[in-house]
């Protein structure tokens, strides 16, 4: 949960998935198809960082759109 309780954030194989506290199906962000292995909310609650199963880490912002991306294999 997103830390004002507003927004969940489900990590799956190829995307992570926001919902609103009601349920409601929000953005759908496709990342890299490297399989989502942890998602974490930064405190302002408008990013979350989205670790893949390669080692990389890239910041997604709250509408959906990238941020900064770290390490991993870039292929």
């Amino acid at each position: 949960w997103s830390p004002d309780g507003r927004t969940l954030a489900t990590g799956g194989h190829v995307s992570v998935r926001l919902w609103g506290a009601d349920g409601t199906p929000g953005p759908v962000i496709e990342g890299p198809k490297r399989g989502t292995f942890a998602v974490a909310w930064r405190p302002t609650n408008e990013e979350l960082a989205a670790g893949y199963k390669d080692g990389s880490l890239q910041i997604w912002r709250r509408d959906g759109t990238a941020g900064d991306a770290f390490g991993g294999d870039p292929n």
